[in-house]
């Protein structure tokens, strides 16, 4: 039954417009929130291994984010993932279903703190780009 509800979440998420997935190898980004217009979320799955996820964390112009910090949840437990130098926070775990909450982003970026996402069962790359931070916030 919750695996339903995950999957109708997800469903709906990809109905609206929220999120997109992918398998291509140059796809077009798209919009997280109206209130972080250069933010967006990226999935590719093409030759991925299930259960490893690598998020990469980049600004407009696509340079990597050191520091940002996303959480891989399941019904039981969260675990944090930090980018390095590379932008590349990496997170392997058993091949289910996880709920990703963006924690921390460096200072002088915004990234919307009601934004939240979910993997398919599967494995992939997820590319997130962040927004600089608007002036006087």
């Amino acid at each position: 039954m919750k695996i339903l509800s995950v999957l109708a979440a997800l469903a709906l998420l990809l109905c609206c417009g929220l999120i997109a997935v992918y398998s291509e190898s140059a796809p077009e980004a798209v919009p997280v929130s109206e209130s972080a217009e250069a933010s967006s979320v990226e999935v590719f799955t093409e030759d991925a291994v299930p259960g490893e996820w690598t998020v990469v964390f980049v600004d407009p112009e696509g340079a990597p984010l050191q520091g940002c910090i996303i959480n891989f949840c399941t019904d039981v437990m969260c675990t944090p993932a930090i980018s390095d130098e590379n932008g590349e926070a990496r997170f392997a775990g058993e091949p289910q279903v996880y709920h990703l909450q963006v924690i921390r982003v460096p200072a002088g970026f915004f990234f919307p703190r009601d934004w939240e996402f979910y993997t398919d069962a599967g494995g992939g790359i997820i590319r997130i780009t962040v927004s600089p931070e608007a002036e006087g916030v």
